[in-house]
């Protein structure tokens, strides 16, 4: 196994991962420590943006909306991780940061792959219901993550959770009640990759125990459509892991 980069400043970060991946192990300043490059919005996020004045219009009408706008020196995401730190949530603290690269505390293992290895169908569920809790908690603070899906959060050795991933300003475009309503939908779409082992709805209570009202009144309206996505036969043809994803999604519908 190749050893990680070691670096004690960005410059010095800057050159270990000229031409690298975008997310890389290092060692900083002899401690265990990541390192992002900071990329502008992939293509569904793009697609996301454009259509956030129809999705205000249609799933939440009337709800007050003032953009948030950020300072341009530094990443979205450095910034993000910055505000929620101070906020005192689960993310990892930030260590480091310039224009295009940030550096973050190693604090655990990636939940996706601890579920991918786990062979204990109910510690599975287990596992899954901690945390739709933990993002009912932090809906319920008055947050929103934008990249919720199971794949985007850390288990540390005490069981608690870390979130990574904020890279898009959202919050720029969207009210909190859907930005919250987006996050649940991707969280629980990613957890209907794990099957019968840790259906969508059996988590779904241990997030709705503390939804905020008006996150859960976005949800509902926007029920048709995920119902109809859920039942295309044309999706299920042509893209099936995301029609299998949806209908993890739209099970839990009749629960709000």
């Amino acid at each position: 196994m190749t050893a990680p980069p070691v670096a004690d400043d960005l410059p010095t970060l800057h050159r270990l991962l000229a031409g690298g991946v975008p997310v890389a192990r290092i060692v900083w300043q002899g401690r265990p420590a990541w390192a992002k490059r900071c990329a502008p919005p992939r293509r569904h996020e793009r697609a996301l943006l454009a259509l956030a004045p129809l999705l205000r219009r249609w799933l939440a009408p009337g709800l007050p909306f003032r953009p948030v706008r950020r300072d341009s020196a530094l990443p979205v995401e450095a910034q993000r991780l910055a505000e929620l730190q101070r906020a005192g949530c689960g993310v990892p603290r930030l260590i480091a940061a310039d224009r295009s690269l940030l550096v973050t505390e190693d604090c655990g293992r990636n939940l996706e792959h601890l579920l991918q290895d786990e062979p204990r169908p109910q510690l599975r569920l287990h596992w899954l219901s901690e945390a739709a809790t933990d993002l009912g908690r932090f809906h319920a603070a008055g947050q929103w993550h934008g990249g919720a899906q199971v794949r985007n959060l850390l288990r540390r050795d005490d069981g608690s959770l870390a979130r990574i991933d904020f890279e898009t300003a959202l919050d720029a475009h969207f009210p909190l009640p859907l930005l919250q309503a987006i996050d649940a939908a991707l969280f629980f779409s990613s957890v209907a990759r794990f099957g019968a082992g840790a259906p969508a709805a059996e988590v779904a209570p241990a997030y709705l125990a503390f939804a905020p009202e008006a996150t859960r009144a976005v949800l509902r309206r926007g029920a048709p459509l995920l119902g109809a996505l859920a039942r295309s036969r044309l999706l299920q043809r042509f893209a099936p892991k995301e029609a299998a994803r949806l209908r993890g999604v739209a099970a839990v519908v009749p629960l709000l």
